[in-house]
Parts: C-alpha cells; sequence; structure tokens
C-alpha cells in the first residue's frame, strides 16, 4: 500500500453536517444617504395620529416578532441612529419612536448562500465534560444576500471516539452592541480628515463644539447642532466621513444570557462594509498563563481589503483591533 493510499485509509468522514438555514436573519439599519430623505421619513411618522402610529407598530410587531428576540431593542437602536434628526422641542411617544426605528430596518438572512470555513478552539469552560472528551467552539464563515459575510458560531463535544456532537443551533440569531472607544483625540481626527480632504468649514465648526479629548455622544451631540442650524448647510461627505472614522474602531458585547449560536459578528465599519472573510481563531496563552483568543480575517469594503484582528476571552465581549500589535510575550500552547 503506497503513502497516499495510507493515509486515505486513516481518514473517516463523519456523519455530522453543518447546513446553512436561510430562515436565520438579523435586523441591520437601513438609513439612506440622502439626509433629506431621512427627513422626510420622520416627518411622516410624525405627521401621523397617535391611535394610526399604534396600529402601524402592532402589525410591526406582529409580522417580526417570531423571527427576533428583541425586536423592539432593535427598533430602538436604530431610532438612535436618526434621532439626531428629530426636530427640537418635539416629544415624541414610544410609539413614534418605534415606528420610526421600523422605517429604518431591514431584514437579513446572513446564511442564505454559503456556510463554510471553519474554525476550531477548546471551549473557554470545560466544566461537567467528561474525561477524554473536549467541549469546543466553531468559528464560520456566513455568507448571505449581496454575498456579505459575517462570522457565526457553533458549540458541541468531541467525545472519546472522535466524533462530533454539535449542540442545537436556535433559530433566532442577534447582533451585538457596539461599544465605542471612550475618548477620541481631536487632533487625530483632522489629520485623518485632511488625508481624506475632508478637513472643512463644516468639520471645522463641529470640533469647535468638543473638547480635544471627546466623546462618542460629545461628536454626534455636535453634528446634530451643527445639522439643526437654518443658516449653515452642512457638507453630508465631511459627516459621513466622520461617522466612518469614529465607527472604524470598536469594540461588540453579546447578551451574556444568549446561546453562542445566536451569535453573529457583522460588518460594522466602513472597512468591513462588504465583508468580515475568513476567520481563524486560535488561542493563545500569556506568559501569566491568562488565555485570549485572537482571530485575523480580511475586512473587505467592495473596493479594497485590510488585515485585520479580532481579540476576545470569554466569546462574549471582542475587541476589534487593527493588527499591528505586537505578539512578542504571547505564547502559543498546542
Amino acid at each position: 500500500m503506497n503513502e497516499t493510499n495510507k493515509i486515505q485509509s486513516m481518514i473517516k468522514r463523519k456523519i455530522a453536517r453543518i447546513e446553512r438555514d436561510t430562515s436565520r436573519v438579523i435586523t441591520r439599519a437601513h438609513i439612506p444617504t440622502d439626509m433629506q430623505r431621512i427627513e422626510r421619513i420622520i416627518a411622516r411618522v410624525l405627521n401621523l395620529s397617535e391611535k394610526k402610529a399604534e396600529i402601524l407598530l402592532k402589525k410591526v410587531y406582529t409580522n417580526f416578532h417570531d423571527r427576533h428576540k428583541n425586536i423592539e431593542q432593535q427598533l430602538n437602536k436604530h431610532f438612535q441612529k436618526v434621532s439626531e434628526y428629530i426636530p427640537p422641542n418635539i416629544i415624541l411617544s414610544n410609539a413614534k419612536k418605534m415606528l420610526i426605528g421600523a422605517y429604518f430596518t431591514m431584514e437579513y438572512s446572513i446564511e442564505s448562500a454559503a456556510l463554510f470555513n471553519p474554525s476550531i478552539v477548546p471551549h473557554p469552560n470545560q466544566e461537567g465534560v467528561k474525561e477524554g472528551e473536549l467541549r469546543f467552539i466553531m468559528s464560520l464563515r456566513a455568507t448571505g444576500e449581496g454575498h456579505i459575510s459575517s462570522i457565526v458560531f457553533r458549540k458541541g463535544i468531541i467525545q472519546n471516539d472522535g466524533s462530533f456532537l454539535f449542540d442545537e443551533v436556535t433559530e433566532f440569531v442577534g447582533t451585538p452592541n457596539i461599544l465605542h472607544d471612550p475618548l477620541y483625540e481631536s487632533h487625530l481626527f483632522r489629520l485623518k480628515l485632511e488625508d481624506m480632504n475632508s478637513w472643512d468649514e463644516t468639520s471645522n465648526r463641529i470640533f469647535e463644539q468638543i473638547p480635544d479629548l471627546f466623546t462618542y455622544s460629545e461628536l454626534k451631540a455636535s453634528i446634530n447642532v451643527l445639522h439643526l442650524n437654518p443658516h449653515f448647510i452642512c457638507n453630508d461627505g465631511t459627516i459621513n466621513n466622520l461617522n466612518w472614522l469614529a465607527n472604524s474602531n470598536y469594540k461588540i458585547k453579546f447578551d451574556e444570557k444568549s446561546k453562542i449560536s445566536e451569535r453573529v459578528i457583522f460588518p460594522v465599519s466602513e472597512n468591513e462594509s462588504r465583508g468580515i472573510e475568513d476567520a481563524r481563531f486560535v488561542k493563545f496563552f500569556d506568559d501569566n498563563g491568562e488565555v485570549t483568543y485572537y482571530a485575523t480575517y480580511t475586512a473587505y469594503n467592495g473596493f479594497r481589503i485590510l488585515p485585520q484582528l479580532i481579540e476576545t476571552k470569554d466569546f462574549i465581549s471582542f475587541n476589534i483591533i487593527p493588527t499591528n500589535v505586537k505578539f512578542n510575550s504571547l505564547k502559543i500552547r498546542v
């Protein structure tokens, strides 16, 4: 028997299969780039009677509650993204807030095209696992409509005989909360805006209203003040670039009560707007024995690709960081 036949005789295909499910959908913010269109949509909702708004919102809940665990939370999140366009001194009912959020919400089937490219690491929690077995976490590249890729997860046990026993996958899937860095530096923003040819009167006026070290909320508030100034016309391109910069570096956190198969890391920043591709998670040990999981992936924006890095300790909170991190102090154990 030659070497090839020997290898083939050692390889056994397992029964377990991982199948895509087109019914697993997330909600995404669907916000036009035309600010005037945003204002017109909001105005339509503001002009509705409270009774009409409540009737329309009830239809939204009826149509979507069985596909999403917390649809109201998702609608509120998307309302907050456009809340800066609400005219001042307007007091909104909860029904109109949620309805505005619904108008800027779309569904997306994350696995409709493909589910592939797995990586596998030991689960951080091995409690209750029988001797000789191993609980694992598997990451997969999920590709949906329009060929946008994201990261999804599965959990299971590798048994003594080498077989895989996967946990049941739930019908729900959700995105995490985005946690922006607590402080940004004004001079770094200015340098980047100058590189993008976006340091103009709009950006200058926005940064006149915020301190040298500012929060994400302070930036959004300053943009809102300038946008609502009837005597000044904002440069929409500059506003878009400011939002892009603020959203490029971020942290995410899932609901701790969610199952791991319900978690999806979907593109957030402009750099990865067309896909998070081919993440490979690896378990690292620091000198003090502390464990961190890292994954490199390719961020694609439709025109170019960029290498990115994901860091997590528990697969609940993730830090999206540049790839120029030094790994000199890290050691990998096989």
